[in-house]
Formats: C-alpha cells, structure tokens, sequence
C-alpha cells in the first residue's frame, strides 16, 4: 500500500516506515498543493492521511474536493486539530469516516491499531 501523508507533524510519517506492506512515500508533506502534486504525479497512492492544520492555500473543504476529484476511491484518513461537527459533517458525506484529533493519546493509538488495520484495507482492495 502506497501511502502519503500530510499532517505538518512527521512523527507517524515515520513511524508508518516501520509497517509491514505499507511504503511510505516521501517525507510529511507541509502545504496543501504538494498533495495534489504528488497524486496528480502517481496514479499509485492508496491512501492519504491529511490534517486541518496544513496551510490553507486551498481550504481544507476545497483540498478534500480536489483530492476526491483527483483520485475518486482514494482512502483518507483525517486528523483534526480540534473536535468541529461542521468539518465532521462534510467528511462524513465524502464516505471519509476515518477522523482522529491530534494529540498524543490519538497518534500513538492510530499508530498501534494501524497494522491491525492496514491488513484489513489490503484484503478489502485488493
């Protein structure tokens, strides 16, 4: 599984380095544009995990959209600085129901269940 992430903090970057199937492609992008670079660059990612907290070039609602239209079955994982129903909301009605806050408890929990987890995504795209 061909994986980017953007979430301006670098920690699960490379920490996903050390998952079993899973390469990690480049370093944690810092900006909303370098996402869509790379997508529009590589029919290959399978997932993206992306926060709020990028800086906004696009708006995080406009970024989700141009990443959907990019690549329509992308999986997205969002990590949200602060609890927000409205961001929540519009996520949801993207089929995007992977949303974890950032902080230390949620980062170190994603990044142990993430194994357990990715098995589950190879099998269910494969």
């Amino acid at each position: 599984m061909n994986v980017i992430t953007a979430i301006g903090n670098p920690i699960i970057n490379e920490k996903l380095k050390n998952v079993e199937n899973v390469n990690v492609i480049g370093k944690d992008i810092q900006y909303q544009e370098g996402i869509l670079e790379i997508l529009d660059s590589r029919e290959d990612i399978d997932l993206v995990i992306v926060s709020d907290i990028l800086p906004d070039e696009y708006g995080f609602y406009n970024l989700i959209n141009q990443i959907k239209r990019i690549k329509e079955e992308i999986e997205i994982i969002v990590f949200l600085e602060e609890k927000n129903s409205d961001i929540e909301s519009f996520l949801n009605s993207k089929n995007i129901y992977k949303i974890y806050y950032l902080n230390e408890i949620n980062i170190n929990n994603f990044i142990n269940n993430f194994n357990a987890k990715n098995n589950d995504f190879l099998i269910r795209n494969n």
